[in-house]
């Protein structure tokens, strides 16, 4: 299995790492493929770190944005929405934190969760409160 991951900028709420924590946990050392951002991309990294997970950046174009993670393998930086398409072209399940609990048109983790739904790939979406929303890929 290859994970996937996306989350906001402005990083998880303590539920949410809590919530990445556990189901990271059910899959020690499988390939993790996150947007290297700061915020949310950054602090799953580190979680994925903890399970000696294989990690793939996927970095946007502004530097800004990049955090500091240290991968097996690191795409060419795109811009923003690009980047997280090619992310999910790549992925087998998408674990998404976004910061909102109604789906936004204007924010880059829900275009993702729209991106893996449309190329019908698990997602696995977990609140700022920690719920839990599991969908299956329709195969």
């Amino acid at each position: 299995m290859i994970l996937g991951f996306t989350g906001t900028h402005k990083g998880m709420t303590p539920a949410q790492k809590a919530g990445v924590g556990r189901f990271m946990r059910r899959f020690d050392g499988i390939d993790f493929h996150h947007g290297k951002c700061i915020g949310a991309d950054y602090e799953a990294w580190q979680i994925a770190q903890d399970h000696f997970f294989i990690t793939f950046a996927h970095p946007s174009n502004i530097l800004r944005t990049q955090a500091a993670t240290y991968d097996k393998w690191t795409a060419k930086p795109l811009p923003p929405l690009a980047r997280n398409k090619s992310l999910v072209a790549t992925i087998d399940v998408l674990l998404a934190t976004p910061k909102e609990y109604k789906e936004q048109l204007r924010s880059g983790t829900w275009m993702t969760i729209r991106a893996a739904r449309k190329r019908n790939i698990q997602v696995i979406i977990i609140f700022p409160d920690g719920t839990k929303r599991e969908e299956e890929a329709n195969i």
